[in-house]
């Protein structure tokens, strides 16, 4: 049985975190995807580079990957570190934009 919580506006709305528990994710996002209900976004990340410190050799090299033509998949099997990380590690010596493609 669904559980259900009231709205503000006095309607019930599903409980979807107790809706996920049932389903498994991971199969529910393969569907979506096969039959066109879903689509993968990809995240392109952008780098700037402000500050030049003899420190940060990784976050360079990071950042200059980070030219907004490698997708985050590909920077993280790159790099072997979480895309978090690799942000994190960047915005030490720059900032970072996402450019999204479909």
């Amino acid at each position: 049985k669904v559980k259900t919580a009231p709205t503000t506006t006095g309607k019930r709305r599903q409980d979807w975190k107790s809706i996920l528990q049932e389903v498994d994710h991971r199969r529910f996002v393969t569907f979506g995807v096969i039959h066109g209900m879903l689509r993968r976004v990809h995240n392109y990340p952008f780098a700037v580079v402000r500050n030049y410190k003899q420190s940060s050799v990784l976050a360079y090299q990071i950042a200059e990957q980070m030219n907004g033509r490698m997708c985050d998949d590909a920077l993280v099997c790159h790099f072997e570190r979480p895309i978090d990380e690799l942000i994190r590690l960047v915005r030490t010596v720059g900032n970072v934009a996402d450019l999204y493609a479909t």
